[in-house]
């Protein structure tokens, strides 16, 4: 069984996040995870953790969710809970959104957790979009397809460490990799992406940083939609708003997708653009944003646009949160 584990971190929800994600047979949430669902266009099967971060307005759209609750006070991380949920179904793997980036802490527990489970006999990687973590157990090879000059590197996690790398620049056979050493940081991909072999000790290869066009992104499995609709109002100004706006301005590599959206949120509110409010409100959450992020907008917005048109974004905001993925693939 090929499992979608959510977690509660950051998420960059891009096309090919997207198709993963729906390609899973068992959906769980773990906590605050849930908010991922509908920018992902899935339906979760199930809720784990002690319901400390996931939020109200999400939790309201997927009234019929089944739930796995624990105390507050315990001993393991949410994380580890839904991953004891997805092995008692019998999962062969588990990919993992939104254990990376968040808090450093999180991160560096989730890495931790997922090279465990891996290294117990579930194929496990952790994804968050822009982002990409693959464990390795003894005697295993993986291969990760990655456009040529892509970041890559190959971390130790256990003494004594001795890997072999093919596909890319700098390639390693039979090589000794102590942990806490610099060796195998920042290499670059070659051809069809790197080919990592972990021989003894614990290894991880990471991608730290991977393309995200922004249009796909904000307009997720809409976008097509939203081309013909821009396209029907005036296709000259549509190639014009997608060429200059999302390909130029969105991807510059100054602020992050997030940041340009929540940018992007602070001016529609001021001038009360609902349509394209609620379009960004969805886009930030795809690109990252926490519904609180959001909620921090509006309020601070409030002091420079007034309480009326604060309060209509509110609206929208809790109108986007409260619906669930299928509304959302059906383009409501």
């Amino acid at each position: 069984m090929r499992v979608l584990l959510l977690a509660a971190g950051r998420v960059v929800a891009t096309p090919a996040l997207r198709a993963a994600a729906v390609a899973a047979e068992l959906v769980i949430a773990a906590d605050g995870g849930l908010r991922h669902a509908r920018g992902l266009g899935v339906r979760p099967d199930l809720l784990v953790g002690d319901l400390d971060s996931v939020d109200d307005a999400v939790l309201r759209g997927w009234p019929e969710l089944a739930r796995v609750v624990h105390p507050v006070d315990k001993d393991a991380l949410d994380l580890e809970l839904a991953l004891d949920e997805a092995r008692a179904r019998a999962a062969r793997s588990v990919l993992i959104v939104g254990a990376l980036g968040d808090r450093l802490d999180h991160s560096l527990a989730a890495v931790a957790v997922a090279e465990r489970y891996h290294r117990e006999g579930i194929e496990v990687t952790l994804d968050s979009g822009d982002a990409r973590v693959l464990p390795l157990r003894p005697g295993q090879t993986r291969h990760e397809p990655l456009a040529a000059d892509t970041i890559i590197s190959v971390l130790a996690t256990r003494p004594g460490t001795r890997v072999s790398l093919s596909g890319a620049r700098w390639t390693l056979e039979h090589a000794l990799l102590e942990a806490g050493v610099g060796l195998g940081v920042s290499n670059v991909a070659l051809g069809d992406g790197p080919h990592l072999t972990l021989h003894e000790g614990g290894s991880v290869l990471v991608v730290p940083r991977l393309p995200t066009p922004a249009a796909a992104i904000i307009w997720g499995s809409q976008a097509a939609r939203v081309r013909a609709d821009l396209a029907r109002r005036h296709g000259a100004l549509a190639e014009l708003i997608e060429r200059v706006a999302y390909e130029g301005v969105f991807e510059r590599p100054g602020l992050d997708l997030r940041s340009r959206e929540l940018l992007a949120l602070a001016h529609l509110i001021t001038v009360g653009q609902g349509d394209d409010l609620r379009t960004h409100l969805i886009g930030a959450l795809r690109a990252g944003a926490t519904p609180d992020e959001l909620r921090e907008v509006v309020l601070h917005a409030a002091m420079f646009v007034g309480f009326p048109r604060a309060l209509a974004a509110a609206d929208a905001l809790q109108q986007v949160l409260g619906a669930d993925a299928s509304a959302e693939e059906a383009g409501a």
